[in-house]
C-alpha cells in the first residue's frame, strides 16, 4: 500500500505539492535501490537530464529532500516555542512538530524505516550536523534559559530531550503516541 502523503502534507500544514515531499514519498515507496532515477524526475517534475545536471546520485536527492523537510519542520518546531499554552505544552509541541508528525510517515510507507534511516546517516555538506538541527537546539537551549534553567542546565536539558525524541521516533508508530512519550520525558527534565 501505497502511503498518502498528501494528505499527511494536508493535516500538518505543510505543502503536498513541494518536490521534497514528492520525491521521499517516491524513495518511502519503492525503497532506495529501487526507486530510479526517472521515478525522482517525475516526482520533482523534472526531467532525467535536469536531475542528474542538479545532483550526482541518489543519495544527494535524498539529501536535498530531507534538508528540506527537515527545513520546514524546524521552522514549525521553533514557532510552536514561541505559541500558547504552558511551557511544557510548548516544548512538547516543538517536538511534535520537529520530529512527532513524521511518525505515520515513516512507518506506514513500505520502506519509511529505512529512507528515514539512511537520511540519519548522511553526510550534511561536510557540517556535523544538518542546519535544522542547530536552529532547533539553539531555540530550545534560549527557552529552557528563559524558564530560568542555567546555560549549562539548559544545554544538557536539550541534549537529553533532543535524544529521547530520536528514540521515540523509532518506536512510535503514530504522533499521538510520540506526543504521549515526549510528554513523560519533558515532564522528567523539565
Amino acid at each position: 500500500m501505497l502511503y498518502n502523503y498528501r494528505q499527511f502534507c494536508q493535516e500538518t500544514s505543510m505543502n503536498p505539492d513541494a518536490e521534497h515531499f514528492k520525491v521521499i514519498e517516491v524513495f518511502s515507496n519503492y525503497g532506495f535501490r529501487k526507486t530510479s532515477m526517472s521515478d525522482l524526475a517525475e516526482a520533482a517534475g523534472v526531467s532525467r537530464q535536469t536531475l542528474y545536471n542538479r545532483f550526482k546520485s541518489k543519495e544527494d536527492i535524498l539529501h536535498w529532500a530531507m534538508t528540506c523537510c527537515s527545513g520546514d519542520s524546524a521552522e514549525k518546531a521553533v514557532a510552536a516555542l514561541e505559541g500558547e499554552g504552558t511551557p511544557q505544552d510548548r516544548i512538547v509541541t516543538f517536538f511534535a512538530r520537529w520530529i512527532g508528525d513524521y511518525a505515520p510517515k515513516i512507518h506506514s510507507a513500505t520502506h519509511g524505516p529505512e529512507i528515514f534511516d539512511m537520511a540519519m546517516t548522511l553526510k550534511h555538506g561536510g557540517e556535523e550536523e544538518p542546519a535544522s538541527v542547530v536552529r532547533c537546539r539553539e531555540a530550545l537551549v534560549r527557552f529552557l534559559m528563559g524558564m530560568g534553567k542555567s546555560g549549562a542546565e539548559a544545554v544538557d536539558a536539550a541534549f537529553t530531550m533532543m535524544m529521547a525524541s530520536k528514540g521515540l521516533m523509532l518506536v512510535a508508530q503514530d504522533t499521538e503516541t510520540f506526543v504521549e512519550g515526549m510528554g513523560k520525558v519533558v515532564g522528567v527534565v523539565v
